[in-house]
């Protein structure tokens, strides 16, 4: 029999549906590509002067100028670490979770029974710093929080947009909802393999995880082999107990 699990009084979790449109380029982008063609201007100048114009152009000139067009090269470098990313962006809609479904809009209900499908991309919160491209010049270095993606199928009707997580506390409390969402067994006509992936790893270490696996495990929805290498075990021994008193006869 499975450990009685301790559950929350109340599940909600809140956020709002955005619209993406182009991206467009940063402060720190223009100033480093605007330095870089002036730069380049300043190396072609002198050479077609003196070949078609038979100008001979001054040298302290040009070195002066080559300083100057340092500037937003410079100025790119250290601004990328104070600038967010440029995304025009627009509020499309509020989400709601609670105990019984989605509500879209405050009004259109989602019942949890009738989706058959569930995908979170998830990007990044609001504030949280960016990675470092591999190719590229400096870029801003931290996100609007918009590129998170949510799909998911009710009823042969598919639904799909970005979402907003608002800061680091946000981030972790939809996953907590996540958790307890897939552990009640909200999510019951999800495939198990996508129900296990909504949950994220930090929490695959507690009872109530574990509690939720033997149940996915005594109910035949996953093989016992499958079960225990996520339940985890620490030795072969603990290993043969588990499947002796959970796996009999599957």
């Amino acid at each position: 029999m499975l450990g009685t699990q301790k559950k929350n009084l109340q599940m909600k979790f809140t956020m709002f549906q955005y619209e993406l449109g182009p991206k467009k380029l940063s402060v720190t982008e223009m100033a480093f590509w605007g330095g870089l063609v002036f730069q380049l201007l300043l190396l072609l100048a002198p050479i077609s002067a003196e070949k078609y114009l038979n100008i001979k152009t001054n040298g302290d000139s040009i070195l002066f100028l080559y300083f100057i067009g340092l500037i937003p090269l410079v100025f790119s470098y250290i601004y990328q670490y104070y600038e967010y990313e440029n995304i025009n962006t627009q509020k499309r809609g509020h989400i709601e979770f609670d105990e019984t479904g989605i509500t879209l809009d405050y009004n259109l209900q989602i019942p949890y029974l009738s989706i058959s499908h569930f995908r979170i991309d998830w990007e990044r919160y609001y504030g949280q710093k960016i990675n470092k491209r591999p190719f590229g010049g400096p870029y801003p270095k931290y996100s609007l929080g918009v590129k998170n993606k949510l799909r998911f199928r009710s009823n042969d009707q598919e639904y799909e947009f970005h979402f907003k997580l608002e800061d680091e506390t946000h981030l972790h409390q939809f996953q907590r909802f996540l958790l307890e969402l897939v552990t009640t067994d909200k999510l019951y006509h999800l495939p198990p393999k996508n129900q296990i992936g909504l949950i994220s790893d930090k929490f695959k270490h507690l009872s109530q995880f574990k509690y939720f696996v033997i149940k996915l495990i005594e109910e035949n929805r996953i093989d016992c082999t499958t079960g225990l290498l996520l339940h985890g075990y620490k030795t072969d021994k603990e290993a043969e107990l588990l499947r002796k008193k959970h796996c009999q006869g599957k």
